[in-house]
Parts: structure tokens; sequence; C-alpha cells
């Protein structure tokens, strides 16, 4: 997460829920920190 790149971070959440599975609360948590990196990275590309 320290280098913002959805794409890393979303593999890695997918490898540990197949070794254990998060549950909805957890869930919840990730996809809102998923949103806050994907919202960066798309700060970042406006060259407005």
């Amino acid at each position: 997460m320290d280098e913002g790149d959805v794409a890393k971070f979303t593999d890695a959440i997918k490898e540990f829920d197949s070794m254990t599975r998060l549950d909805p609360w957890k869930t919840t948590l990730l996809l809102r920190a998923k949103n806050e990196l994907k919202k960066k990275e798309d700060d970042e590309d406006d060259l407005t």
C-alpha cells in the first residue's frame, strides 16, 4: 500500500483471501482503502 499501486494491493488482498476468508468488516475496510488508493492514482493522472 505504501507504493500506491491499486493492482498490487488488489492482488495481495486476493491472495490473502484465498488463504483466510475475509469477514464483511475487513472487506469493507479494505475496499475503502482501495478506493482511496484509486482516488490518489486518478488525481496524479490528471494533468490539467
